[in-house]
């Protein structure tokens, strides 16, 4: 961690090994905070502190960011609402709020690598990392196998929603990635990992994630090789 902290960069390309592991480590005893969270915002705590005191810009513009900004002040202002006028007998807004918080956070990452990844030989080790982090979880649910219960896979994340919701997110930007490999060698790697990722959703049994895989590779072939789709 203190490595991590004194090059945050550092921790940039060793987060996305490292996520699917977090579950293993003890909770935090602060609500609304787990080990990725703090992990993440420590990263970049630390990276946009030295951009302050150096007077350099942290966050980059993006459309998307407006879009979620308004999302979530939509849904903070009806939290607001709900305490005011409650349309029931009773409405909890504290762990509404804590709620929002925690889905707020998943949106964090993007924004944060996006601040933080400034040239392409960043991209590409970030890439590499997260292709590590996918084998890595796809090996190990495969040698688990269906290890939940109603013989549902759940990996090292422990839920198999859960873990087919990760495979799923991955295995589509695996799977992007080949059309932009020259060589052989690295489309093979790369569609060898994406399968294990698709796999490992079939292990799941998660139906949200199987769509949401074929959704995304859909979209992956139109881009990248429209006569796929044809």
């Amino acid at each position: 961690l203190g490595a991590i902290l004194a090059m945050p960069r550092v921790g940039l390309v060793l987060l996305p090994v490292v996520t699917p592991f977090l579950p293993w480590v003890p909770p935090t005893p602060i609500p609304g905070l787990n080990p990725l969270n703090v992990l993440l915002f420590s990263i970049f705590g630390t990276f946009a502190l030295s951009r302050i005191l150096a007077r350099q810009e942290v966050f980059r513009p993006t459309r998307l960011g407006r879009l979620v900004g308004l999302l979530l002040l939509l849904c903070l202002l009806s939290i607001f609402r709900g305490a005011a006028v409650p349309t029931g007998y009773m409405y909890d807004a504290r762990a509404t709020g804590l709620q929002l918080f925690r889905s707020a956070t998943t949106f964090a990452p993007y924004f944060i690598y996006l601040a933080m990844i400034r040239d392409r030989d960043e991209r590409r080790r970030v890439s590499w990392a997260i292709l590590a982090g996918l084998l890595l979880e796809g090996l190990i649910t495969l040698k688990l196998g269906r290890n939940g219960s109603g013989q549902r896979a759940t990996g090292t994340i422990g839920q198999s929603n859960e873990l087919g919701a990760y495979l799923a997110i991955f295995t589509v930007f695996g799977a992007a990635l080949i059309a932009g490999t020259k060589n052989w060698f690295g489309k093979l790697s790369l569609a060898s990992i994406a399968g294990l990722g698709a796999f490992g959703i079939l292990l799941s049994l998660s139906r949200g994630s199987m769509l949401a895989l074929i959704a995304g590779l859909f979209i992956v072939a139109w881009r990248s090789s429209k006569w796929v789709v044809g």
